[in-house]
């Protein structure tokens, strides 16, 4: 029982808990909701000697993102909007010592990569212009049509 060993729950969330969804929206939702979770269970855990930890990573090193990355709308939003190091894979062994470092320490986050710590802590500020860039930028506007054209299933003719 963790509360009763004094444990610690580790809830994976993203940097999309924090910053815009764009083109995965659902995916940010659910990771926001991951987030507020994982901060609410701290609050009420450490009261009893327990706690939580929430992992916000950016783009794991995996097969899935190495295949969503070989996408070509995704390759336009990389190379056209988003800056590199904010598409930057982080080695799986490196999201493993970030979150086990946190637990170490009893921290109530780990995030990896260490880029996105200023604008977890600074999304109040940075994240609504990053959103006023969004909404403007012309990239952008021709790729969210595409990959939403994409995404509608055509009925077959009988």
């Amino acid at each position: 029982d963790v509360v009763e060993n004094g444990g610690q729950f580790v809830l994976v969330s993203s940097s999309y808990a924090f910053m815009n969804g764009l083109m995965n929206s659902a995916y940010a939702a659910a990771k926001a909701g991951v987030e507020a979770l994982g901060r609410g269970l701290r609050a009420e855990l450490t009261a009893v000697g327990a706690s939580s930890t929430v992992a916000y990573y950016g783009w794991i090193d995996t097969d899935l993102v190495t295949g969503a990355f070989e996408d070509p709308l995704v390759q336009r939003i990389r190379e056209d909007v988003t800056p590199a190091w904010m598409t930057r894979k982080v080695p799986t062994t490196k999201a493993g010592k970030v979150v086990i470092d946190a637990l170490e320490k009893r921290e109530p986050r780990a995030i990896a990569p260490a880029e996105w710590k200023a604008l977890f802590y600074g999304r109040g500020f940075l994240c609504p212009l990053f959103d006023k860039f969004v909404d403007e930028d012309q990239a952008i506007a021709q790729i969210v049509p595409e990959a939403e054209g994409r995404q509608r299933v055509k009925p077959k003719a009988d």
